[in-house]
């Protein structure tokens, strides 16, 4: 069953996103539990998080709030969006730099507008 679970996914779902290319386990037809290596022919981000009921109830409710206040004042989409991007382009926008958290909190918190406010404000530390 966990092989025919994994091929729904890789070919109904992830084929219209780029061929996948399995290894592991699937490719060798060892699977024993529900765990995919997968390469991809088109560059994607997925981030997959397994969490409890309640845990995915207070995250979509977070993520309902923030867009709420984006529709009542679209200027702020724009910041985060432009914010995002600019640390995109510099190789900022990375876990072990910027997150996406980093940004929502800054804008939405901090009244940060631009992506300069944003640097100064919240410095890179190094370790």
């Amino acid at each position: 069953m966990t092989r025919k679970k994994a091929d729904g996914i890789l070919y109904k779902e992830l084929g219209t996103y780029g061929g996948p290319h399995p290894i592991g386990s699937y490719r060798m037809d060892m699977m024993v539990c529900n765990n995919l290596d997968i390469l991809m022919d088109e560059l994607w981000n997925f981030d997959l998080w397994f969490f409890d009921r309640e845990t995915i109830t207070k995250a979509q409710a977070y993520c309902d709030s923030i867009t709420t206040r984006c529709h009542q004042n679209p200027s702020l989409k724009t910041a985060i969006t432009t914010i995002k991007k600019d640390l995109l382009t510099k190789g900022l926008y990375h876990y072990d730099k910027y997150t996406s958290m980093d940004v929502y909190h800054a804008v939405l918190t901090e009244n940060i507008t631009t992506t300069q406010a944003f640097l100064e404000t919240h410095p890179l530390t190094t370790h």
